[in-house]
């Protein structure tokens, strides 16, 4: 979801609107990839850079705003846990939504 918040308009909407789309996959790629124990936005930031995937130039933010918009569409969900991140403050872990089946399910009740 791209947040117009300076008021573009035409091909210039167009174009960011794609580039979010854009970056929103390239960031469920990463969890879906290489997602062993979750990821704070700032190791998702750093592991896109270090393969190529984003500039160094590309916002923490923005990546932060794509983990918020596929959290938001349940594709991510947030945990419990925290760890240091980039600016060195505690930042949350994020990581694929656990997929309950029928069987973990009645294994609840027996």
């Amino acid at each position: 979801m791209f947040y117009n918040t300076t008021h573009e308009q035409g091909n210039s909407l167009v174009q960011s609107e794609k580039k979010t789309q854009s970056q929103d996959e390239l960031v469920i790629w990463l969890f879906k990839a290489f997602n062993n124990d979750g990821m704070t936005p700032s190791k998702v930031w750093t592991s896109l850079i270090e393969l190529r995937k984003i500039d160094r130039n590309t916002p923490l933010t923005s990546i932060r705003r794509s983990i918020t918009t596929l959290t938001k569409d349940g594709r991510l969900s947030a945990t419990e846990r925290q760890e240091k991140g980039h600016y060195g403050k505690k930042e949350g872990i994020w990581q694929l939504p656990k997929v309950v089946t029928s069987e973990n399910q009645m294994n609840l009740f027996f």
